[in-house]
């Protein structure tokens, strides 16, 4: 019987930490199935903030690097520039309202963080 669906060989087999219905766990399937398709696993370094994306180490088969919150542009910048021979991805994550699960579903808080705008990259 032929094979119609598998894991990408980048993609680590470990259980997942994201909410359900996180689409975290798709993006992540979507960029190891890219790494595996160009072949480029063992020459990428991948570049996480802080947030739901930080545990990426966790699942991606390449190195990853986590950077403190807002710098993941310039920790890829000096990657990029130490390495150049490798290739670097940044994975930006995060939502003007984070998931319900976080406050156990307080909507005043919910709403709150909603509108400070700390999470700019969707």
């Amino acid at each position: 019987m032929a094979v119609v669906f598998e894991r990408p060989k980048a993609l680590l087999d470990v259980p997942m930490h994201f909410c359900p219905g996180c689409g975290h766990g798709i993006v992540h399937r979507l960029v190891c199935e890219v790494l595996d398709e160009m072949g480029i696993e063992g020459n990428t370094i991948g570049v996480v903030p802080v947030g739901c994306s930080v545990m990426s180490y966790d699942y991606f088969g390449c190195d990853v690097i986590e950077a403190p919150h807002g710098r993941a542009p310039a920790v890829a910048t000096g990657v990029k520039r130490s390495n150049p021979d490798k290739i670097q991805g940044l994975y930006l994550s995060g939502r003007r309202r984070p998931c319900r699960n976080w406050y156990g579903g307080n909507r005043t808080q919910r709403n709150t963080w909603g509108k400070s705008g700390h999470y700019l990259y969707q």
